[in-house]
């Protein structure tokens, strides 16, 4: 079974990503009304891409955060990277974030998950030099992400 977060915060409901296959490999189109939403749906597509493989009688996990960055394409870089990190290091799969702040630079919060028995194909980190966050003529924010595996 693939694990996909749900989102937490009130968000429109909307398609969230999206799995892309290209010639410089496999991608994560995430989207989202606000930059909160745009960070959950990276992380839901991140674990689906993932192919988690939770433990569904596992109990809740909660995971603290506290971020920052240069900008916001840093900051959802390094969220993505510490939900990796953490998720390698408990063997668990993130299906949420509760934000206690986000700004352009700042997230501070948790991840909220289970523990995982594996994934079909593991993710070792983001790869930096093509995540681009924007903001389309809808008002929209969308991003492209590739892992490195």
């Amino acid at each position: 079974m693939l694990y996909c977060p749900r989102i937490i915060h009130e968000e429109p409901r909307m398609p969230t990503f999206d799995l892309l296959t290209s010639k410089d490999g496999d991608k994560v189109k995430a989207v989202g009304m606000t930059r909160a939403g745009l960070l959950e749906s990276a992380l839901s597509g991140m674990f689906a891409a993932a192919g988690a493989r939770v433990t569904e009688e596992a109990p809740e996990v909660i995971r603290p955060f506290s971020l920052r960055a240069d900008d916001f394409d840093g900051l959802l870089s390094g969220f993505l990277d510490e939900a990796i990190a953490l998720s390698v290091e408990h063997h668990e799969a993130y299906q949420a974030v509760k934000f206690d702040l986000i700004t352009v630079t700042e997230a501070k919060g948790a991840y909220v998950g289970r523990r995982v028995e594996g994934f079909s194909d593991p993710l070792k980190k983001v790869r930096r030099d093509v995540v681009k966050a924007e903001r389309n003529e809808g008002g929209v924010w969308e991003v492209e992400i590739a892992f490195e595996r």
